[in-house]
């Protein structure tokens, strides 16, 4: 699996593990989350000739894993039609690394103190986690004992999760490594580390990247999986019954708040979009078909939201391509500047985060229709056209604009139609219930929220927006929906 603006990009295809990719520096496989949406099925056959099966007992090695990624290597270059530059270096974590190696990253993605505390801030502001809420300790805990598989995109390198009676044979006939190789030929040529370790990436974006990264694994993967029935190498009710054995392991993320186990859209979102929207993969059933061309074209131009990815057609169809609406920053900042304020962090939400504070704060994730059409976004979410949140503080004075930051908030909304915009304000308000939050309408289709601003600053701000509104874009071009 794959996920410093956001603590969203904590949950894997972030730039964290490659959750919103926790692990700073690795894509990692939380889980085969296509047709059942369920954890890896790891089925036991015959050794290869000259192979030693290893027992319940004795670890595996890092020599003894090489032959077998080697060899399914060849079989993913087969499937996706690319070939590897240069082999994949490969290693065998036990739990206590692993885990050891996901805090490493989680303290890295953090960042400083101050832009942890804002980008924590930010979230519950908005609504999209609890007051108390501590977002990194959540998921850690959600993902705990759960990630058989790792690709560090840092350090080009797959790692499999050893555990006690996880043998060399199991591992061999795993889709985990086919998985998380499609991560390392994916890096190998588009350099996923240029897009994981972008510092100016929104949440949105990391939405983005995270569904492309993880559909393109999922999609191969489950190819890789229908040969195996196919070939008579495994039986496909064998795998559904050992898909259905290891929800348990799923159960940390499906009961988290929506924030955190939002993460898991990435991979039924991820192959519904790079298959242009033709339904969802089922377990191995049918073969999903090769998508190396398209996928060329996705990584060489990616979307510019997670609502293309919610809805295909607004990127592949050209009649009906949707780009968002982007707010000039710097008219912000210099609208901020004159009311003595500055900006301390800026984020961009999306349909899939707009999605979340439009739906009851306590749902949790039904595992039976998340690879649904639809089941990502809300009725109330549709209609985003783009949206930007901004977090202000004193101007001047850098350590008490760091002691105030946190505090103030501003989020711009816009939206296809008046309708779409007033739909959002009154299902937000209603899911989210927020003392210290303000709305306004913006022009024809925008609307503003502020949050814990007093009454003066709610009053000069609103003015100012009125009066002097940012300058929006959409392709580069005016956006165009201000009066």
């Amino acid at each position: 699996m794959t996920g410093k603006n956001s603590l969203f990009r904590m949950l894997p295809a972030t730039k964290a593990a490659v959750f919103s990719g926790p692990v700073r520096g690795a894509l990692v496989l939380l889980g085969v989350l296509s047709g059942l949406s369920a954890a890896v099925a790891q089925v036991d056959a015959q050794a290869a000739p000259g192979q030693k099966a290893s027992t319940a007992a004795e670890p595996l090695t890092d020599a003894q894993l090489a032959p077998v990624v080697a060899e399914i290597q060849k079989e993913v270059e087969r499937l996706r039609g690319w070939k590897f530059k240069q082999p994949v270096s490969v290693a065998v974590y036990t739990e206590d690394e692993l885990r050891a190696f996901m805090s490493r990253g989680l303290a890295e993605e953090a960042g400083t103190p101050e832009a942890h505390a804002d980008s924590e801030t930010t979230l519950k502001l908005v609504g999209l986690v609890p007051p108390d809420c501590d977002v990194a300790r959540i998921f850690e805990e959600a993902t705990s004992g759960f990630v058989p598989g790792i690709y560090d995109h840092r350090e080009k390198k797959l790692g499999v999760v050893w555990r006690p009676g996880v043998t060399l044979d199991s591992l061999r006939h795993s889709d985990v490594i086919a998985h998380e190789l499609v991560h390392a030929l994916d890096d190998q040529h588009y350099d996923l580390e240029r897009l994981l370790e972008d510092d100016d990436a929104s949440s949105d974006r990391q939405a983005v990247i995270g569904a492309v990264v993880e559909g393109s694994a999922v999609i191969l993967q489950e190819r890789y999986v229908h040969r195996r029935i196919v070939t008579g190498e495994l039986d496909a009710v064998e795998l559904w019954q050992g898909r259905q054995e290891q929800m348990g392991d799923m159960r940390g993320l499906l009961e988290a708040p929506p924030y955190v186990s939002s993460f898991l859209a990435r991979f039924p979102c991820g192959v519904r979009f790079l298959l242009r929207g033709e339904g969802m993969i089922i377990a191995g059933i049918r073969d999903p078909g090769p998508i190396g061309d398209d996928l060329r074209r996705v990584y060489e131009g990616l979307p510019r939201s997670s609502e293309q990815i919610l809805h295909p057609e607004k990127y592949w169809d050209p009649k009906k391509r949707d780009e968002p609406v982007v707010v000039n920053d710097d008219d912000i900042k210099t609208l901020a500047g004159g009311l003595g304020l500055q900006v301390v962090h800026t984020d961009t939400f999306g349909e899939l985060m707009c999605a979340i504070v439009t739906s009851p704060a306590d749902k949790k994730v039904d595992p039976m229709q998340m690879p649904m059409p639809g089941y990502w976004t809300t009725k109330a979410a549709t209609g985003w056209g783009g949206d930007r949140f901004y977090l202000l503080a004193p101007a001047g004075d850098q350590e008490k604009a760091e002691a105030a930051s946190g505090q103030v908030g501003m989020w711009l909304t816009y939206w296809d139609t008046q309708q779409d915009r007033d739909e959002f304000a009154e299902a937000y308000q209603e899911h989210r219930k927020l003392v210290n939050r303000v709305y306004m309408k913006l022009g024809e289709r925008g609307g503003v929220f502020f949050f814990g601003v007093d009454s003066a600053q709610q009053a000069a701000l609103q003015q100012t927006l009125r009066s002097r509104p940012p300058r929006l874009t959409r392709s580069g071009k005016s956006g165009g929906v201000h009066p």
